[in-house]
């Protein structure tokens, strides 16, 4: 498994270490990649060199064009060309993954689930995954929010991850976005979609990965339907996921008891509380300031 890291930067040098290999010894590998560095000759050399799976990130439909390689495109025309472009790497990869974004600050009204689902229509033969943005510690985005005092701060790590939320959503309110969420999921899990995709492939194994990914999604979506009802029927839950208030719900502490087991007994609320303040930034040391 290559991430975008250590393949993308380093794409030819990569390519000639695989392309050294006798043509029937050649191990399969799966690649995180942008859609930028996928192009020219490069869909032919990825199947030449057994790659199995590609999952390129296309994020957002309003922003990160420059990963999708569309220079300023936005919207529709986004849309089709990153399809195309997918549907050029099908002829060489024989499992596609597309990943996105939902609820970046670019994200506004129905537009993004309809260009969302589009894509999906246009380009079946390529399994999305939609995720959720999490402010990792250390990230601009962390910072970003922190500063808007948009992290819920109370929300331990444990959380920092589908199918849950812990920040405020610029253009959504939490109950529009897990609306839109479940949307969004249900496209993709859909019969009629299931169907379609495994008419895209005749690779047995693609198709048992389909069944068991559109699986998944249905679970996800139950998921997504538990904490919606939450929202619409607890006011303390929805003013929680609104920012008003910092009392964590009793619904996560419930689980994190769970996820912790035994361990629970080790740590007290107050542990459990994330150190949200940025951490320190050590001292230049002499050789440094020499550098």
């Amino acid at each position: 498994m290559f991430h975008d890291p250590n393949f993308a930067v380093k794409f030819d040098k990569v390519f000639e270490t695989l392309e050294a290999q006798p043509p029937g010894q050649r191990p399969p590998y799966i690649i995180e990649s942008s859609l930028t560095v996928l192009r020219g000759d490069r869909p032919r050399r990825l199947k030449e060199t057994n790659c199995a799976m590609v999952a390129p990130g296309v994020e957002s439909w309003t922003d990160y064009s420059n990963k999708a390689g569309v220079g300023r495109t936005s919207g529709t025309e986004k849309v089709d060309r990153v399809a195309a472009h997918f549907a050029q790497l099908a002829e060489n990869v024989p499992y596609l993954q597309a990943n996105f974004m939902f609820g970046l600050d670019t994200d506004q009204g129905d537009e993004p689930v309809e260009l969302t689902k589009r894509f999906m229509d246009l380009a079946p033969f390529a399994f999305p995954t939609i995720n959720i943005p999490v402010p990792f510690g250390g990230t601009p985005l962390h910072a970003e929010l922190t500063a808007a005092g948009r992290i819920l701060t109370t929300m331990p790590f444990t959380f920092y991850y589908a199918p849950y939320l812990v920040t405020t959503i610029k253009h959504y309110d939490p109950i529009t976005y897990y609306e839109k969420l479940i949307e969004l999921y249900s496209h993709a899990a859909s019969p009629a979609m299931l169907r379609r995709r495994l008419r895209s492939t005749s690779h047995r194994l693609v198709g048992y990965v389909h069944r068991a990914r559109t699986a998944g999604f249905r679970a996800d979506v139950a998921s997504f339907r538990r904490i919606l009802e939450m929202l619409r029927s607890n006011r303390q839950f929805l003013a929680f996921h609104e920012g008003r208030i910092t009392t964590l719900p009793e619904f996560y502490r419930r689980i994190s008891e769970r996820m912790l087991g035994h361990y629970s007994e080790l740590l007290t609320p107050a542990d459990r509380t994330p150190d949200l303040s940025p951490a320190d930034t050590p001292p230049h040391s002499g050789l440094d300031k020499q550098q």
